[in-house]
């Protein structure tokens, strides 16, 4: 057996440390694994950190392609004439499973099934909004994936949250009902003995800044309330993303540069010592069990929400599903739980920081490695190959639609903002 996972790039990020993670559990079964990237945008620290395990190759050595089309959208890389004899031999010779993670690794990997058709393709939901067409079947692109959704079978997917599955199980007549589910684990044995957690006064967050995270803009909103109060809290925000500018210029306006500090990101080793000594975690995905693991309460960003509440720390949630707007957990606001904190005593403070460490523990890399090898165990071979020129309409039909939601100014609800 050797697994490929086919992916675009690897920047620091949740899915990205978590695929670095299941592919160095694989290694320790014995498991080989190779990785081949479509993109050439890596976080050297990660990327090093992955060539220990797998064997890393780039899709741009194995198509006839221009040199300055190598810098260009990864999508129109899937035009490229095939050097089918090196992929043959050099990588697909001996494959028997593929891992396809996201929209554009699924249809690169369609490529190279034609190729091996004996080769079983595996996905998985690591957002709920990935695969979801629903608003665009109108275009070929939207078509095509959703042929891909109808034609995969049940077990060769996983889901990583209940709400997840529960969405694709109602858009496809209760086909992934069944289907396997599991945390987006984390390697809690090195977090073993860190506390955190101190009853300051600083609130840390680690993630991309991207428009569903409004928790950014809202921390600014709260520091601002509470300094009225005469509580004076100093945020500090570690990532990098679109909106970075934006938060920016409104600590800027308000006046709150020494209270509200946007930091570049960290690199993923250093994670445990950028969060360390402060009062509370705020954000979403990995980076909030990861805070949970180091016992720090991990108050939960929830997606597109645009008022600043929360359902509370993950530990107040017992499902994989905890950042998803619309979840059955009572919500209240994100000040209410700070102000909390600030006033238990010693005791109730460290009883919090006990339960996030706890609670971290349900979503154990061990959990994800168990059922992923079991999705591959299980996986069936289906049919699911992309012409030539059905990648060419792909390409058209993304490009019309990204052209046609910038002139209607609908950018913001389009496939390319969906996630």
């Amino acid at each position: 057996m050797r697994i490929l996972f086919l992916y675009s790039c690897l920047p620091l990020g949740g899915i990205e440390t978590f695929l670095v993670r299941m592919i160095k559990q694989l290694h320790g079964r014995n498991i080989p694994v190779t990785v081949l990237f479509f993109t050439h945008k890596f976080d050297e620290g990660l990327l090093n950190e992955l060539k220990q395990y797998a064997t890393v190759c780039h899709w741009d050595d194995y198509v006839y392609a221009p040199r300055f089309f190598k810098k260009g959208f990864p999508i129109l890389k899937l035009l490229f004439p095939l050097r089918i004899d090196k992929l043959k031999r050099e990588i697909l010779s001996n494959v028997t499973h593929i891992h396809a993670p996201d929209t554009n690794s699924m249809l690169f990997s369609a490529r190279l099934l034609k190729l091996n058709p004996g080769i079983n393709l595996t996905t998985g939901v690591y957002h709920i909004n990935e695969f979801n067409v629903k608003t665009f079947t109108g275009s070929f692109f939207g078509k095509k994936i959703n042929e891909f959704l109808q034609k995969l079978p049940s077990q060769n997917i996983t889901f990583y949250s209940e709400m997840s599955r529960s969405f694709y199980e109602s858009g496809y007549d209760g086909k992934f009902g069944e289907s396997n589910l599991v945390p987006i684990g984390i390697n809690l044995e090195k977090y073993e003995g860190c506390q955190s957690g101190v009853q300051n006064k600083r609130v840390v967050s680690i993630g991309r800044l991207t428009a569903w995270k409004k928790y950014n803009f809202q921390m600014i909103e709260i520091i601002k309330s509470m300094n009225k109060k005469g509580v004076f809290l100093h945020y500090d925000s570690y990532g990098d993303g679109i909106e970075r500018e934006k938060l920016e210029q409104i600590v800027k306006e308000e006046r709150l540069e020494k209270q509200i500090i946007f930091h570049s990101g960290v690199p993923y080793h250093l994670f445990k010592e950028t969060i360390n000594d402060s009062l509370m975690f705020i954000g979403a995905g990995t980076a909030l069990i990861e805070a949970s693991a180091c016992a720090i309460p991990a108050m939960i960003g929830i997606e597109n929400e645009q008022d600043p509440v929360t359902y509370g720390f993950l530990h107040n949630t017992h499902t994989y599903s905890y950042q998803e707007k619309g979840l059955d957990y009572p919500v209240n606001f994100i000040e209410t739980y700070i102000d909390k904190l600030l006033n238990q005593s010693k005791d109730e403070y460290e009883e919090e920081c006990n339960k996030a460490r706890k609670r971290a523990f349900d979503f154990s890399i061990q959990k994800s490695e168990e059922v992923f090898c079991e999705m591959i165990k299980n996986s069936r071979n289906f049919k699911f190959t992309i012409r030539w020129t059905e990648s060419l309409f792909f390409v058209i039909s993304l490009s019309m639609h990204l052209i046609m939601s910038k002139i209607k100014g609908t950018y913001g609800e389009s496939f390319f903002k969906r996630l």
